[in-house]
């Protein structure tokens, strides 16, 4: 009875762990087929809240911008419009200048990632990922509805293109039976200079018609120190309008 019972128990371990790898490679060939969209609008909100001394710090501000196809073939990303709502004094400046214009890449060095809404982020590349040395993926004895979906919960380990300094730890919940991810909820090992920590939301959004995965919205959640300034700042994008787009 002891060995049918341990023999029960090895084969469900097995079919589970199955069905959730089998999930994963659902989830991994959705990726492959949205591998070159890119995000043509990326709306970000954006609110501040921190405090010096005793006054209160507060500063609210909206900015959308444009991704497309330069006549050099390369992407190029810029803001074409921003509104700051501000009780904030001038030692805080969050304003941006419409007028700036630049590459992708170089928005990727500023303050927004807008790479979270391209096939070549994180939240998708994760998916396509084949190194065993870039990326841990378990099942967790958990699943939550999230969006009115019954999902899967993973836990996972992830070093982005293989760089070292940079690891990206989450929980990524995936709908049961479809394998269509549904959220990603991590944090990442490096963030930038003053940055405490940075929890984020990718939110995903499947279209049937073409059988694709993007992310359509997230949340960013950071703590920041500055001398004596301790800053919170909540942050919402929307992503939209998608194209493809491959690199020569």
């Amino acid at each position: 009875m002891k060995k049918f019972i341990l023999v029960s128990a090895i084969i469900f371990l097995f079919c589970s762990v199955f069905a959730f790898d089998e999930l994963w490679q659902k989830a991994s060939a959705l990726a492959e087929s949205s591998k070159n969209l890119v995000a043509g609008k990326t709306t970000v909100d954006m609110k501040i809240a921190g405090k010096k001394e005793n006054d209160p710090i507060n500063a609210e501000m909206k900015m959308v911008f444009a991704t497309f196809v330069g006549e050099d073939g390369e992407l190029k990303t810029e803001v074409v419009s921003h509104e700051l709502i501000s009780d904030a004094d001038d030692e805080i400046d969050v304003s941006v200048d419409a007028s700036d214009k630049g590459s992708d890449n170089d928005k990727k060095k500023g303050d927004f990632d807008l790479s979270l809404g391209s096939s070549s982020s994180s939240n998708i590349g994760i998916f396509r990922e084949t190194n065993p040395k870039n990326l841990t993926v378990k099942p967790i004895k958990e699943t939550q509805h999230i969006n009115g979906k019954m999902c899967q919960g993973y836990d996972v380990q992830f070093t982005p293109d293989g760089d070292k300094k940079q690891r990206i730890a989450g929980k990524m919940w995936i709908e049961i039976v479809s394998g269509i991810p549904i959220m990603f909820d991590f944090k990442m090992s490096k963030t930038p200079m003053f940055v405490k920590s940075i929890q984020t939301k990718a939110y995903y959004t499947f279209n049937e018609e073409k059988q694709q995965i993007f992310v359509e919205k997230a949340e960013s959640y950071t703590i920041s120190s500055i001398l004596f300034i301790r800053v919170a700042m909540d942050m919402f994008m929307t992503f939209e309008d998608f194209f493809e787009f491959e690199k020569p």
